[in-house]
């Protein structure tokens, strides 16, 4: 595949569906959460402090969940396949319950899928 298809697929097909991008970040605060459990105070519970570190890792995980997700889709165009990002609410649910349960011990996260079509050929 030529650079110049390549390129023009991606400007025709790279982008994230408002669907996408809302289960993205609800996948981030809810994994955000997860990760920063036991992080509300050492000794006594600070809301300041546990509000910070949830922010940070809502941001970490959302960067970080847009840049994998971006990666595949570009991956996807390059090899002629369009790919969808779909959460999986079950999971989510259950890795929140698991790190609840656990009392933030054990952290564990499930979150989505994928699906793919093919593009048709030019």
């Amino acid at each position: 595949m030529g650079l110049s298809n390549y390129a023009a697929k991606v400007r025709a097909h790279f982008r994230f569906s408002i669907r996408e991008v809302e289960e993205l970040l609800t996948i981030s605060l809810v994994f955000g959460f997860i990760l920063t459990f036991t992080d509300w105070g050492s000794s006594s519970l600070d809301f300041e402090l546990g509000m910070y570190h949830l922010l940070a890792g809502c941001v970490g995980v959302a960067v970080s969940l847009f840049l994998h997700n971006g990666a595949k889709k570009l991956i996807a165009l390059y090899h002629g396949y369009a790919l969808e990002h779909v959460m999986w609410i079950n999971g989510v649910i259950v890795s929140l319950l698991f790190t609840l349960v656990t009392n933030g011990h054990f952290k564990m996260f499930m979150s989505s899928s994928f699906t793919v079509t093919p593009l048709p050929k030019h």
